[in-house]
C-alpha cells in the first residue's frame, strides 16, 4: 500500500514498523503538519548523533528549551534559560553568566563566593561564604568578616572560628582546645585545653548569688567528685579537696609530729624571674620531699628532652616535632613569630611544686604536742 503522506491515522498503534520506514524515507513534505505519537509507544530509541532540532544539534553546552514561539537550542547561561523554575513565579535560581547563579532572596554564586542577603536581619549575619585560605568566611554587608576555617592557614587538619578578620579559638588536629591562641605547649596534644588570657583575665567563672554554689568541680575518671571550687557567702571561695572519712583507712592519731616539723627548712628568697628580686617565705620543694612526700609534686633535677622543636624568644620549648622546614615555612605565614628558633634537640627542665596546705596538719600536731608539754611542765 502506498503512503502519500503519514498522518496520526496512518500511525495507528502497532501499524508501522520501524523496518517499514527506510532510512531518510521519510521527508517533512510526507509529513502532516500535525502528527500525534499515541502515549502507547514503548521503548523509543532516539539516535543523539542524528537527532536534530531545526536542521541543527546545538553546539557544547547548549540545552533544548522553548522559546515562546517553538523548541530551539540555547545557552544555558542567557536567552530563555533565565531560571530554574517551581511553580509558576516562584523561581529558585538564574543564570546571569557562564559562571554566575542568582536566586531567590539574593541568592548568588559567584564561582568564588556564596552569597545570600535578605532585608531582615540575615543581611547583619550573612552577607557571604567564601573559600578563601582553606576558610569558609561569613560577611556581613558591612564588610565584617567571621567564619569558620579549615587548615588554615597551614595543612595541620585544625578547625576553628575567627571573628573580625582574627582568629579566636581551635581545635587542632591532636584535640586541643586552643582560645586566643593558635598552638599548644610543647608536644602536640598534651593537654585538652589551652587559653591566652586578655589584660583582665584568661577565665572568668560565675554562677547565681548562692553561697555554696559550685563554681568548678574535679572529677577522677571514675566521675567521682575529688575537688571543687565554690561559693562561699558570695564574699569568697572555697577550695575544697576530698577529705571525706568514707574514703580513708588505717587513721591514726598518735604519731610524732615535732620531730618531723623539726627537719623542715624554712627559707626566704627571691625568684630567678623577678626583676625586682623581691623576697618571700618558703621551702626548697626537695628539702620537703623527704619529711612530707605527699606535700610535693614532681623530682629533683627531672628534665626532658624533645627533638624537632621550636623555641620562643626565651628559649623554652614551643612546639615540638616540628621539621626546619615547616618551621621556616611557618615563620614565613605567621605561624610562628619571627623571633622563634629551631633545634634538632632541646632538654627542658620538669620543675618540682609544692602544696603548703599539706604541710598544716604537721603544723597543728606539733603545737598540740608542744601544748601538752608546757601543761605538764606548768602542772610539775
Amino acid at each position: 500500500m502506498a503512503i502519500t503522506k503519514v498522518t496520526s491515522s496512518v500511525l495507528a498503534d502497532g501499524s508501522v514498523a520501524t523496518a517499514t520506514i527506510a532510512d531518510d524515507a521519510v521527508t517533512g513534505a510526507k509529513i502532516e503538519n500535525a502528527v500525534t505519537i499515541a502515549t502507547s509507544v514503548t521503548s523509543p530509541l532516539v539516535d543523539g548523533q542524528n537527532f536534530k532540532i531545526n536542521g541543527g544539534q546545538g553546539t557544547d553546552g547548549q540545552v533544548l528549551t522553548s522559546t515562546g514561539s517553538g523548541v530551539a537550542w540555547e545557552e544555558a547561561g542567557g536567552g530563555a534559560v533565565s531560571a530554574v523554575a517551581n511553580g509558576a513565579d516562584n523561581r529558585i535560581a538564574t543564570f546571569s553568566s557562564s559562571t554566575a547563579l542568582n536566586g531567590e532572596a539574593n541568592l548568588t554564586f559567584t564561582g568564588t563566593a556564596f552569597t545570600a542577603e535578605s532585608t531582615g536581619a540575615l543581611t547583619t549575619v550573612f552577607s557571604s561564604l567564601q573559600n578563601t585560605a582553606n576558610a569558609l568566611n561569613l560577611t556581613t554587608t558591612g564588610g565584617v568578616t567571621a567564619g569558620i576555617f579549615l587548615a588554615a592557614p597551614t595543612a595541620d587538619h585544625s578547625f576553628g572560628f575567627q571573628t573580625g578578620g582574627t582568629e579566636r579559638m581551635r581545635i587542632d588536629s591532636t584535640g586541643e582546645f586552643l582560645v586566643n591562641r593558635t598552638d599548644g605547649f610543647g608536644t602536640g596534644g598534651a593537654a585538652a585545653m589551652f587559653v591566652t588570657g586578655r589584660s583582665d583575665a584568661a577565665i572568668y567563672v560565675t554562677g547565681p548569688n548562692t553561697s555554696g554554689y559550685t563554681l568548678m568541680s574535679f572529677h577522677n575518671g571514675g566521675l567521682n567528685q575529688i575537688g571543687s571550687i565554690k561559693n562561699s557567702s558570695n564574699s569568697a571561695v572555697i577550695y575544697a579537696t576530698s577529705s571525706d572519712y568514707r574514703l580513708k583507712e588505717n587513721v591514726d592519731y598518735t604519731w610524732d609530729a615535732t620531730t618531723r616539723l623539726k627537719q623542715l627548712k624554712p627559707a626566704r628568697f627571691n625568684w630567678i624571674s623577678d626583676a625586682a628580686d623581691t623576697t618571700v617565705d618558703g621551702f626548697l620543694a626537695h628539702e620537703v620531699s623527704s619529711i612530707v612526700p605527699e606535700a610535693i609534686d614532681g623530682v629533683k633535677d627531672a628534665t626532658k628532652t624533645s627533638t624537632n622543636c621550636v623555641l620562643n624568644a626565651e628559649g623554652n620549648l614551643y612546639k615540638a616535632g616540628i621539621t626546619e622546614a615547616e618551621w621556616t615555612a611557618g615563620k614565613e605565614d605567621s605561624t610562628y613569630e619571627s623571633d622563634t628558633s629551631w633545634t634538632a634537640s632541646h632538654t627542658q627542665n620538669i620543675y618540682q611544686g609544692i602544696d603548703q596546705s599539706k604541710l598544716v596538719p604537721l603544723l597543728v600536731k606539733t603545737i598540740q604536742e608542744l601544748e601538752a608539754r608546757i601543761t605538764t611542765l606548768e602542772n610539775a
